[in-house]
């Protein structure tokens, strides 16, 4: 857990890459002592992005959740 400017960021290192959604890092982000989140960041490799990379390398994602967008 740290600060970034007035946000709390709690990280969490996940199972190894597995499945169609694998995900190896989540951080929650939010107001210090809230119970919900403001924004969600994940870094993983779903499935479909190791049929795009070039043989024997992989490809990761990082995405950002946040209510209301689409």
């Amino acid at each position: 857990m740290f600060m970034q400017g007035d946000q709390q960021v709690t990280g969490f290192k996940l199972s190894p890459l597995v499945g169609p959604y694998a995900k190896s890092y989540m951080f929650l982000i939010g107001s210090p002592g809230s119970d919900c989140p403001e924004q969600i960041a994940s870094v993983g490799s779903y499935s479909y992005m190791i049929d795009q990379a070039e043989p024997g390398r992989r490809l990761y994602h990082f995405d950002i959740y946040e209510p209301n967008v689409m």
